[in-house]
């Protein structure tokens, strides 16, 4: 009998220990199991966040209007997606955080900007500054501004319809509206200040195109002096109304690359090209697509629900 109790105490006491070896061998695929799915997840989230910063970079962007010079077509507090494709992606000129600058190249563009797109850039004397302005006149083309009315190529900007006088709470004065037509398929609205006896005017300028030869003298240098010194990516220098090319004075100038005459729709209350000059190919960031997100910073932060500008989100930007 103490021979069978035995016997029975051993097989009771290994299947305890093979009860145990299960129980090790369950706890080892859980944790192993849990071990994959944390992998997974990181896995999952860093192509998330790869993807996201490719999209950046190459396809689309995010942006947000700073200043109301493009009012209306642009209000302050509008967050916008811009198509960075279209125009030809330009990599990364900066290492993120630490602002350190690298070289940079662009890619083939699809279309180059024209005559009344919404374009988004960076600003020519400090390129660290996202501009968007709408562009006026393209490589090639001849703009002049008579008492603020814009001629391209010898031909108004487009067709005008005046639509009556807005006050404009935040500049604290009435503004001129008119809708702009151009030959171009374009339409958009111009404000002037209705109260303002000042007038802008911009003698004819040819804007530089890529392979647009130019003969050096007094009047081309100071047009096109600094662009050429500043963009064209060759060691120039200007002295006494004369171009040098490394150093050796020069007669004529063929250019390498294309610019933009850009302005602003609030042509009263915007820093564009009539005050810093032409913008090169190479600052074109991208195309203006839609308004994502739009809220009045001006109103009351405890409601939220009426800041957010409703009817401006998911729109067009034209």
């Amino acid at each position: 009998m103490i021979k069978d109790a035995s016997m029975k105490h051993q097989v009771t006491g290994n299947r305890k220990d093979t009860s145990g070896r299960h129980k090790a061998s369950f706890d080892r695929k859980k944790r192993k199991k849990s071990s994959g799915n944390v992998r997974e997840t990181t896995e999952a989230i860093f192509i998330a966040l790869l993807a996201a910063l490719v999209l950046r970079a190459f396809v689309v962007q995010a942006f947000r209007i700073p200043t109301g010079s493009m009012k209306d077509t642009l209000l302050v507090g509008d967050f916008l997606l811009v198509n960075k494709f279209v125009y030809g992606v330009r990599t990364p000129d900066s290492i993120p955080f630490v602002n350190a600058q690298i070289p940079f190249f662009r890619l083939p563009a699809f279309k180059q900007p024209r005559n009344g797109d919404v374009v988004v850039f960076k600003y020519p004397k400090d390129e660290t500054l996202d501009y968007t302005k709408r562009c006026i006149g393209v490589a090639g083309e001849t703009i002049e501004i008579r008492d603020n009315d814009v001629f391209i190529n010898g031909e108004p900007e487009g067709e005008k319809v005046k639509l009556g006088q807005n006050w404009d709470p935040e500049e604290a004065r009435y503004v001129e509206l008119t809708r702009t037509t151009t030959p171009f398929g374009k339409s958009y609205v111009v404000r002037h200040y209705a109260d303002s006896h000042e007038s802008f005017h911009l003698p004819p300028l040819l804007i530089p195109k890529a392979g647009m030869t130019i003969r050096v003298n007094f009047h081309t240098m100071a047009k096109y002096g600094d662009l050429i010194k500043d963009y064209e990516g060759v060691n120039a220098s200007v002295r006494n109304d004369k171009l040098y090319i490394d150093g050796n004075p020069v007669s004529e100038y063929t250019f390498k690359h294309n610019y933009y005459f850009m302005m602003g729709d609030n042509r009263d209350n915007s820093s564009d090209s009539r005050v810093w000059g032409m913008l090169p190919e190479q600052n074109v960031v991208g195309e203006a697509l839609l308004i994502y997100f739009s809220w009045n910073k001006a109103s009351e932060y405890w409601n939220l629900l009426e800041s957010v500008r409703w009817p401006r989100i998911l729109s067009l930007i034209r």
